[in-house]
């Protein structure tokens, strides 16, 4: 038969350090990011603004970041390249801030 004393003394050991590294594990977990949802947009650009790095789309404003990947008839291009009026499609990602940021632009032709 084993000893009492060894055996509460591990419990009580298990209860000391064990439950508290549950409870941090469980804390280490990192939360939901509201970003993970992918949109897409399309249509004409309304405004560039290179100052504030956003385009405007059917009167909705995209932040676009400096991992933006803009594109027009297959070759990289700036923001600062997009002109009012051009056909743009695209994905967007909302950040945890509640703006829309573009992860792709692909501009169109102009429309006539």
């Amino acid at each position: 038969m084993k000893n009492p004393v060894t055996t509460l003394t591990l419990v009580a050991l298990f209860l000391t350090v064990g439950l508290p590294m549950a409870t941090v594990r469980t804390q280490a977990e990192p939360p939901e990011q509201p970003g993970k949802a992918l949109q897409t947009f399309h249509g004409n650009v309304d405004a560039v603004d290179t100052a504030a790095k956003t385009l405007t789309v059917g009167g909705q404003v995209i932040y676009v970041a400096e991992s933006t990947k803009i594109s027009k008839q297959g070759k990289m291009i700036q923001l600062s390249e997009i002109q009012a009026g051009e056909r743009v499609n695209g994905t967007a990602r909302m950040t945890f801030d509640g703006k829309t940021e573009a992860l792709t632009i692909l501009v169109g032709a102009n429309k006539e």
